[in-house]
């Protein structure tokens, strides 16, 4: 990708063609029903990306960055291109560009506690009141 940009620019070029704007839906590989893939997706109660599969099964996070997907700009193709995804979260660009063909490295922090204190996962709570 960093390649890409660096001749994009010095060549003063427009970004590859991207696929027309749709939401995006990753093929899934496992043979699930919907309430198999639902039950596996309960046991984390907290997704931070949606997923959407082109089976018709959509995983509800808080960002859905699939349905804009095309506005990044990335390539149409990604064979061949090397990707590291720093904070990835649910893993939504990672297996994105996964299934677009490129090879992926991600890192994250261990969980929440890791996160910065003054953001929004350490939101204060009050005291709880007691009752005498």
């Amino acid at each position: 990708m960093l390649h890409w940009l660096r001749t994009a620019l010095a060549a003063k070029t427009a970004p590859p063609a991207c696929r027309p704007t749709q939401t995006f839906r990753f093929r899934l590989a496992a043979e699930l029903t919907g309430e198999e893939l639902r039950g596996r997706a309960a046991v984390h109660p907290y997704w931070y990306h949606s997923f959407s599969f082109d089976t018709g099964e959509t995983i509800r996070g808080q960002y859905d960055v699939g349905a804009d997907v095309d506005g990044y700009g990335f390539p149409a193709v990604m064979k061949g291109l090397r990707v590291l995804d720093v904070g990835t979260a649910s893993g939504w660009f990672a297996f994105y560009f996964e299934q677009q063909g490129a090879d992926v490295t991600t890192v994250d922090v261990r969980s929440d506690d890791d996160l910065e204190a003054y953001g929004r996962w350490h939101q204060p709570q009050p005291p709880a009141a007691i009752s005498l």
